[in-house]
Formats: structure tokens, C-alpha cells, sequence
């Protein structure tokens, strides 16, 4: 199970941006911007498992889409997660948490964006034994 496979699959971005997983790879597309979901390790219990995900929003090379339009995205996403009814997630994950609040980042560059930390929380039925 992959959180960052999950919560691309769950909610898929709106838009023109270019989706990366887990490491940031600068391309010479300079007419998109780029989100950028990568896993931060996690916890397992016998019943729980939780997997920290960063999410980031950089503004295009060329300043076409703002920094306000970046940090638009992560608030609808965050209201998205907040929304969303996780009964039918898959592979068990019943819950995503929001932890702290979206940040602003700047890259060596210049570019602009913003960050958000999420942990997602999938129940482990294999460890219960009936």
C-alpha cells in the first residue's frame, strides 16, 4: 500500500498541473506547474499504520499561474480531505489528517509555492485474528 499512490488516486488535481510522486524532478516545462506528493516514512502497530505524506504546489518558471493560484490548490484540497467520506477509500485507509498548515516554500530558482503535511491512517485487519 502506498499513501502517495492513494491519495493521487483519491483526489487527482484539478487543472494543468504536473503530478510527481516522491522525488521532485525539475523539467523544462516551463508552462505547468508542479505538485509533488512524496511519502515521509510513517509507523506500524499491529492494528494501525500511518503514513506521513508531504504535498507540494510550485508555481510555473514562468509566473503564469501565481503564488496565490498555487496555495488555492492545496486549500481546495485540504477542503477536499476534509470532505470526503473514506468508507469506500481503499486498501483500508479510513482517514487523513491535516498537520499544521499550508507553507510557503521558494526554490533555489525563485519559483514560488506552498507545502502542506498530511498523515494518512490505514487500519492493519490482517493483524486482527478472529
Amino acid at each position: 500500500m502506498s499513501a502517495v499512490d492513494d491519495l493521487v488516486t483519491l483526489f487527482p488535481p484539478a487543472g494543468s498541473l504536473e503530478v510527481q510522486k516522491e522525488f521532485w524532478r525539475d523539467t523544462e516545462r516551463s508552462d505547468q506547474p508542479i505538485i509533488l506528493f512524496r511519502s515521509e516514512g510513517g509507523s506500524v502497530a499491529n492494528t494501525l499504520e500511518d503514513q506521513p505524506v508531504m504535498v507540494m504546489v510550485v508555481q510555473d518558471r514562468d509566473e503564469m499561474r501565481g503564488v496565490s493560484s498555487a496555495r488555492n490548490v492545496l486549500e481546495s484540497l485540504k477542503i477536499d480531505i476534509m470532505e470526503y467520506d473514506f468508507s469506500g477509500a481503499p486498501n483500508g485507509l479510513y482517514n487523513v489528517d491535516i498537520v499544521g498548515g499550508i507553507l510557503p516554500v521558494q526554490m533555489k530558482d525563485g519559483r514560488k509555492g506552498f507545502s502542506m503535511n498530511l498523515i494518512a491512517r490505514y487500519g492493519r485487519t490482517e493483524a486482527i485474528r478472529l
